[in-house]
């Protein structure tokens, strides 16, 4: 949990950079660019690229999951992964995993370990997803579900995106199983789109206070601080 006394003690001046401090960006898709194709007949399409996302390795699935007609999902330059469904009663599911390399070949279609991420979430609060478009087709919202993985075990958690939202702010608390924040070796988003979805996403990252809290964390700072000069006055 973030420290706002501590805050305070640096200065109001600087409690923006303390509220989001330690952001940890996992995905900007600024590099590692794949075009994956799904249909009936060919329902598992996998790619593995390396690049500057998070252990430096994304392993991309994608999967059909109904429908007659086919999905895609491409990493664009510029830094965008885009999830498109070509028919009205098409669905399916592009994961996501960051584990580290692996040296995994992209055709078997199966997720392989790779050497671990070593990474402690726990002074962070939530993933933050930022969506360029989200049309979320036949249904309300979007299904992600969220999976980090430690020697301890696993936490999962199912979150749903309204369309349109630009983001989307998955806490940590809502996970649940035997796993822990530390010594986090895996990461995997499962985004399950229904039949007519279609979403852009540009990037991922784990935060320790949401943008959105800001503003109501520098006011709470500025009260704080407020408090402690008028106790010194008094003295």
């Amino acid at each position: 949990m973030l420290n706002l006394g501590r805050c305070v003690v640096l200065g109001v001046a600087s409690a923006a950079a303390c509220l989001s401090q330690a952001v940890v960006l996992i995905d900007d898709f600024s590099t590692g660019a794949y075009s994956l194709e799904v249909s009936p007949s060919s329902t598992v399409a996998e790619a593995v690229r390396a690049g500057s996302m998070l252990g430096g390795e994304r392993d991309a699935l994608l999967r059909h999951i109904s429908g007659p007609v086919g999905i895609s999902s491409v990493v664009l330059p510029g830094g965008l992964v885009v999830f498109y469904s070509s028919g009205s009663q098409t669905a399916g599911v592009l994961s996501l995993q960051y584990d580290g390399q692996d040296g995994e070949s992209e055709s078997d279609g199966v997720f392989t370990n790779g050497t671990g991420l070593n990474l402690d979430l726990s002074p962070l609060s939530h993933f933050q997803l930022q969506f360029a478009f989200l049309d979320t087709g036949i249904s309300p919202t979007l299904s992600v579900q969220v999976h980090v993985v430690s020697a301890s075990g696993t936490l999962s958690g199912g979150f749903f995106v309204p369309e349109g939202a630009p983001t989307a702010l998955l806490p940590f608390a809502s996970l649940t199983g035997s796993g822990t924040l530390t010594g986090v070796q895996r990461i995997q988003f499962d985004f399950a789109a229904s039949a007519a979805a279609d979403f852009t996403l540009s990037s991922i990252s784990a935060v320790p206070v949401p943008p959105l809290l800001v503003p109501f964390g520098l006011a709470t700072l500025a009260l704080m601080a407020r408090g402690r000069r008028s106790r010194r006055q008094a003295e």
